[in-house]
């Protein structure tokens, strides 16, 4: 299990757009060059050279209980899933999701919510260069999209995750950044410490070279084994 990171990006696809999106993506051909570059810098070149995905191309899943399988998701599909989410209903939640060699993608209305794979661990942003890697992807789907903002937060364990919610519910990159700035109050803006916190924006403007290798130290959250949850230690004035 773990903490996994999610990266959502606001899109202004309609359906017919979105069920072609897999087949552009497999166009993207800057994301396979940036993975290759950076990989290197990590990992051995046996691993990079055998292939660190066996996906040959994305495709759409439906996602009912996990199993990753190729769909094809028509229109209905999309507006049944997206209501079920929007509405909160109490039943199991359809979710329809394009899978590639980078990264599982959940769609909704007027978002994407990215999960890198196989990358998907938040702990990989500690690692100066496979943090630079995964922002890099992203900002290129961003770009690709006409986006130029990506808010980032852990999936669970620590109290920024409850934005992860928010996310499933289908709502914009500005509505969770509004509840993120309403519920943590005095964030740090500088990425690294972003990082950290388990919650930032990346407005694709800082320069990814300043990005360091983190440790445990000058944590923002800290374990109450009374609580049994995580509470904030340290404020960014």
């Amino acid at each position: 299990m773990g903490v996994d990171l999610i990266g959502v990006v606001n899109h202004k696809l309609n359906k017919s757009e979105l069920i072609k999106l897999p087949s552009i993506m497999d166009t993207w051909n800057e994301i396979s060059s940036i993975i290759l570059t950076e990989l290197r810098k990590t990992y051995l070149e046996e691993y990079v050279n055998e292939k660190y995905s066996n996906i040959e191309s994305a495709f759409y899943n439906i996602d009912m209980g996990g199993v990753k399988t190729k769909s094809n998701p028509d229109e209905n599909h999309f507006e049944l899933a997206w209501n079920q989410w929007e509405e909160n209903e109490d039943t199991e939640l359809l979710s329809i999701q394009i899978v590639t060699y980078f990264a599982f993608i959940k769609i909704r209305r007027r978002t994407i919510i990215i999960e890198q794979m196989p990358w998907h661990k938040y702990s990989n942003l500690y690692d100066k260069d496979m943090a630079k890697m995964i922002l890099q992807i992203n900002r290129v789907i961003a770009n690709k999209l006409e986006q130029n903002k990506i808010v980032y937060f852990a999936d669970s364990s620590f109290p920024t995750s409850m934005l992860y919610n928010h996310a499933l519910e289908g709502k914009t990159v500005e509505q969770i950044i509004q509840i993120g700035e309403t519920n943590f109050t005095n964030r740090p803006k500088e990425i690294n410490n972003g990082i950290k916190f388990k919650y930032f924006i990346d407005e694709m403007n800082d320069d990814l070279s300043n990005l360091k290798d983190l440790d445990n130290s000058e944590l923002y959250w800290k374990w109450n084994s009374e609580s049994m949850s995580y509470e904030r230690t340290k404020y960014t004035t």
